[in-house]
Formats: C-alpha cells, sequence, structure tokens
C-alpha cells in the first residue's frame, strides 16, 4: 500500500501555513504568474500545487485549499480531462537522468495564448523544475517572462541549485519545511499498516523529515543493508585485510538492487560521526551504538572530513545517471572500509 498521488490526494499534513498562505492569495485576486514551490523531496509540494491548481480552475475549498473529491474540477484534474490545466513531468529514459525535454514544453507558449476552454485561468504544474534540461528550461524562461493573460506557473523544485536564477528571480518562491517526525510516522502508519510499530519507528532518524522518503526507504530495504553494511564497516576494529572487508561491505551494498548505493555508506558516516562527536544518534539501539562506536574509533574526529568528501564526490559522479553500478559500489565500500581514503581514484560510472 502507497500514499495516493498528488493529483488524487485530499489529505495534505504538516504544511497548513503555506496552504493558509496560497488561499489568502487567491481571495485576494492578486495571483503572481509564476510561484516556486521549494523544500526536500517527498514533503508535499506536489499535493500543494494540485490544490492550488484546483483552487485556482474553480474548485469550491477552504481555508486550507482543500477540496472533496466530488467536486467538479477535482474530478476533472484527477481523470486528466480538464482543458486548461497542463502538466511538465519527466519521461524515463534509459541509461541516463531523466529529464524532462524540450519537445514537452516547445508549444506551450502558443497553447496558453489561447482562451481558457472554460473561460478562466490556465495553469501550468512543472513536476520537477530540477528535471528541466537547457532547452526546456528556456521555454519555461520564455513562458515566465511574457506570461499570457490568466496563466499561472506552479513549479517544484527539491534542490535550489539545480534551477536557473533566472526562472527562480521570475517566481514567487514558496518554501515548505520538513515534516514533523510525528507527521511522517503518522503517513507511515496510513501507508505501511501491515509494518510493526517499531519497523516503522526505525525509519525516522534516516526521512529527514520526508514521508516521500521513508517509503522509498523501505521499499529499497534500507534498514537491513544499513546494519548489513554497519557491522561489516565495525568488523574492521576487530582486524583484518581492509580489501576483503571492502569486498565484504560492497556485496552488502549491492544488494540494494538498481537504487542508489550511497544512502546507506552516507547514513553510516553521519552517524559515525555524531557518535565520535559524542552525541548519541537518534533511535539507535544499544547494538548499533556500539557498531557506530567501533566505526567511530577508527580516526580522529578532524579527519572524518575526508571520507566524507569522497562519498559526495562519488554521489555527484554517480548518481544523476540513475545506475546501479558495482564499480560504485566497490569504491563507497573502499570509503567506509577506510582504504587509501583521501587517495581514492574515482571509477568511471560505467
Amino acid at each position: 500500500m502507497s500514499l495516493p498521488e498528488p493529483r488524487l490526494a485530499v489529505e495534505l499534513l504538516g504544511q497548513d501555513e503555506p496552504a493558509r498562505q496560497l488561499a489568502r492569495v487567491l481571495a485576494s485576486g492578486r495571483v503572481a504568474h509564476g510561484w516556486l514551490l521549494s523544500g526536500p523531496r517527498g514533503i508535499g509540494k506536489a499535493t500543494l500545487a494540485w490544490r492550488f491548481a484546483r483552487a485556482l480552475l474553480g474548485a469550491a475549498h477552504d481555508e486550507l485549499l482543500r477540496t472533496e473529491p466530488t467536486d467538479r474540477v477535482f474530478r476533472m484534474l484527477a481523470g486528466g480531462s480538464h482543458p486548461d490545466l497542463h502538466v511538465l513531468e519527466v519521461e524515463a529514459s534509459r541509461g541516463k537522468r531523466a529529464m524532462i525535454k524540450v519537445d514537452q514544453a516547445r508549444d506551450l507558449k502558443e497553447e496558453f495564448g489561447t482562451t481558457a476552454g472554460l473561460g478562466g485561468r490556465r495553469v501550468l504544474i512543472v513536476d520537477a523544475a530540477d528535471d528541466l534540461n537547457p532547452q526546456s528550461a528556456n521555454a519555461i524562461l520564455k513562458l515566465l517572462e511574457e506570461p499570457p493573460a490568466g496563466t499561472v506557473i506552479l513549479l517544484i523544485n527539491h534542490v535550489p541549485g539545480r534551477i536557473l536564477p533566472t526562472i527562480a528571480s521570475r517566481c514567487v518562491r514558496l518554501r515548505l519545511k520538513r515534516l514533523d517526525d510525528q507527521v511522517v510516522e503518522r503517513l507511515l502508519e496510513e501507508a505501511l499498516p501491515d509494518r510493526p510499530a517499531e519497523a516503522r519507528r526505525a525509519l525516522l532518524p534516516f526521512a529527514r523529515g520526508s514521508i516521500g522518503r521513508a517509503l522509498w526507504l523501505d521499499e529499497v530495504g534500507f534498514l537491513e543493508r544499513y546494519h548489513d553494511v554497519l557491522a561489516a564497516c565495525a568488523a574492521t576494529s576487530r582486524g583484518g585485510s581492509l580489501s576483503t572487508l571492502a569486498e565484504r561491505i560492497a556485496q552488502a551494498l549491492q544488494a540494494t538492487g538498481a537504487q542508489a548505493p550511497f544512502e546507506v555508506p552516507q547514513a553510516i558516516l553521519y552517524r559515525a560521526l555524531q557518535t565520535a562527536a559524542g552525541s548519541i544518534p537518534a533511535g539507535s539501539d544499544e547494538g548499533e551504538r556500539a557498531a557506530l562506536s567501533a566505526v567511530a574509533a577508527r580516526r580522529p574526529l578532524d579527519d572524518w572530513g575526508t571520507p566524507w568528501d569522497n562519498l559526495a564526490r562519488l554521489a555527484a559522479r554517480f548518481e544523476p545517471l540513475s545506475l546501479s553500478s558495482d564499480a560504485a559500489s566497490l569504491a563507497a565500500a573502499a570509503v567506509l572500509a577506510g582504504e587509501a581514503a583521501e587517495h581514492l581514484v574515482l571509477p568511471e560510472p560505467w
């Protein structure tokens, strides 16, 4: 079971203030033509964008922009039959990062220049602006520079650095906050009712206030991999060949399948750094704390920047390709094992 997709979602937890802000703007009648909904993935940005889109297109709504599923506009948007809504989203591309291509955005200005089909506004949702390639980003920029009357553009943005400054400067920015752990736990209970409560709570320290991230971590079996790899890392303190240890860690990392191989190593390094600094990582039990202490004892506190930087460099090289890579897993494992980390040669991502 999973949470409903944004176009079908009725509930939006933890984002009441931005919803109220948009409702007040709509009531004032002074709606800007460009809006940038920013914040981490999985916190409700797209759900809020769809709420706002329904209200802009005439749906009855409350002070939080909530619309009943029986509303005609809600049903039309849910079914993809409303003539005045256009959605730009990624089309999967094998072997490379999925992007919004220029042919998806090429005819927007002409299309939005015509009279609205139902006589009101026209709305464009871009999910996400991070995924625009240079050509499609330029098409959106032109639409923002010369917006047709009655057009409202809602851009969803996960990472500020992945959007053109010229696009951001032409939008009203609405930043959504991370969700409280209590909200994430409630949503996990709704989405994963068959999971034990303890298993759901164990995801919270790694979810970073994002229900989307929590569900993804559960889907890829993150917790099992985390504990497997942590145990392999802790074995370093008991001796043994670094190359053998790196191979053991890599085998545990590769078990994550098609998902990025850096989530587990980064989580371990971060929590080991917390331990080295004398802070007890949130949600950890006695066995995990002992393993983290063994990892933390391998290097002085001021030496932890090197492996962290190396993992960040690896992630920057591999993750945009959305590939599972044995080379990436081996390199990440070498960092965790401490094998010449400061002189690590980064492999090519293919």
